[in-house]
């Protein structure tokens, strides 16, 4: 009993897994992903998706009337132009050396 319980448990994760493998896959195939699905490839809040497009920070479509839609290769490109890398110590002190030099 307790063995066949395992086994269930186990099918179950392996079920769960098949489905989030397929909706990664699923995505990457779609040019356009709707407002939940920017949700989670962002990992934004709702509430801060809907400012971004209210503000026009963030690049959307609007299909079929009302409906927000979000280009990948846009997202892509919003992540990486955000400027959101956090530098290396080395980096910034040699950053730093350079403006220091710049600046005296």
């Amino acid at each position: 009993m307790l063995f066949e319980q395992d086994q269930t448990d186990i099918l179950e994760k392996i079920f769960l897994s098949l489905q989030n493998i397929e909706r990664v896959v699923f995505k990457k195939e779609k040019p356009f992903l709707n407002m939940e699905e920017t949700d989670d490839y962002l990992c934004l809040s709702k509430q801060t998706l809907y400012a971004y497009t209210s503000r026009n920070v963030i690049p959307y479509y609007n299909l079929q009337g009302r409906r927000v839609n979000f280009k990948i290769e846009d997202l892509n490109n919003f992540v990486l132009k955000k400027n959101n890398r956090v530098m290396r110590q080395e980096e910034i002190e040699s950053k730093s050396a350079t403006w220091t030099s710049k600046n005296r």
